[in-house]
């Protein structure tokens, strides 16, 4: 049962995450270009600091549940197919690149500015990859189901 609370745990967190990129970049940085420039600052500012909490938080429960899932995976043998182990390395090191990525988005003050003055292009590239990353998972789910 523990296991079954970990993967959805981690596929929530995922969905949650990558939803709240998604929304942010096509539907809330194109609406705010419609807010007077003089406020712009203060109204993304505090979205900024809402998001970071819930992207943070996702973040962590990644970690944690993705830890126990690999370890569940090693002692039920899956990482003995170089297939399987490929693809959950490959899944584990992009997860990681989306989550230095919503990082330097995030934190607070003028660290990693030039990434936070791309805003587009680099949530952009984070939700493509964060969506890599989902579908490889869905690689791993199948091939644990046999299909």
């Amino acid at each position: 049962m523990l296991a079954v609370i970990s993967q959805w745990l981690h596929v929530a967190a995922a969905v949650i995450a990558v939803g709240g990129v998604a929304f942010v970049r096509f539907v809330l940085l194109p609406v705010s270009e419609s807010i007077p420039e003089e406020q712009r600052p203060v109204v993304m500012g505090a979205v900024v600091d809402r998001f970071r909490q819930l992207l943070w938080a996702s973040i962590g429960l990644l970690l944690v549940t993705g830890l126990y899932n690999v370890g569940i995976a090693a002692i039920s043998g899956l990482l003995a197919s170089k297939p399987y182990l490929y693809a959950l390395i490959a899944k584990i090191v992009l997860a990681l690149v989306v989550f230095k990525i919503g990082f330097m988005l995030t934190v607070p003050g003028d660290a990693f500015a030039s990434v936070k003055a791309n805003r587009r292009r680099w949530m952009t590239i984070n939700f493509v990859l964060g969506m890599i990353v989902i579908l490889i998972a869905a690689y791993l789910r199948r091939w644990v189901v046999g299909e």
